[in-house]
């Protein structure tokens, strides 16, 4: 992603995530989200934009209060970045609902990135006990750890869950590049 999905100054931010919340919770099937992921970004941004009045007001402004805006920007972001990113991959969407909920399309120049020709193979490395190793290899070269030529990055997510087909407890790990990859143990 050339662009960070939000914004660095607080003000900003709070602006930014309530404008995604409220166009999301404007039309959730529009951009093919469920109500429990609608809830859930609604929440964390009402909950981000009260501890940053409370951290900003005179009265209120302590070490604690802006620490617990911090603590609350971070779980918005995480909240609201893997739908970001989703609703940003998404074909289907126009440009015209990209910018209601803020999000800047693509220029006409960017060109869209096809699936690598190969397939990129993970295999399990030494682990410890904070973190997993994972190796990716290309499936066309023979004892190469590298992603696939084409690839531009690979797209991780992890989880801990019974259920093997359920998304719910699935968490985006980030875009990686390189090979080895540590990720540290999802939260059970």
């Amino acid at each position: 992603m050339a662009r960070r999905s939000i914004c660095r100054r607080d003000v900003d931010a709070v602006r930014w995530t309530g404008d995604f919340a409220q166009g999301l919770q404007a039309d959730p099937q529009g951009y093919r989200l469920t109500a429990i992921e609608v809830t859930a970004v609604v929440n964390a941004v009402e909950r981000l934009a009260e501890a940053y009045q409370l951290s900003q007001e005179p009265g209120t402004r302590a070490p604690a209060s802006v620490c617990m805006k911090d603590m609350l920007r971070k779980q918005a972001q995480a909240t609201c970045r893997p739908i970001y990113l989703r609703i940003k991959a998404d074909p289907r969407l126009s440009a015209n609902q990209w910018v209601s909920i803020g999000i800047v399309p693509p220029t006409a120049a960017r060109a869209r990135v096809g699936p690598p020709g190969s397939v990129p193979m993970l295999s399990k490395g030494a682990d410890d006990f904070l973190f997993h190793v994972l190796r990716v290899a290309d499936s066309e070269v023979a004892g190469g750890f590298a992603r696939p030529r084409d690839a531009i990055a690979l797209q991780l997510y992890q989880g801990v869950s019974d259920d093997l087909n359920g998304t719910d407890a699935m968490e985006f790990a980030g875009c990686f590049t390189s090979s080895p990859i540590r990720l540290t143990s999802p939260k059970q």
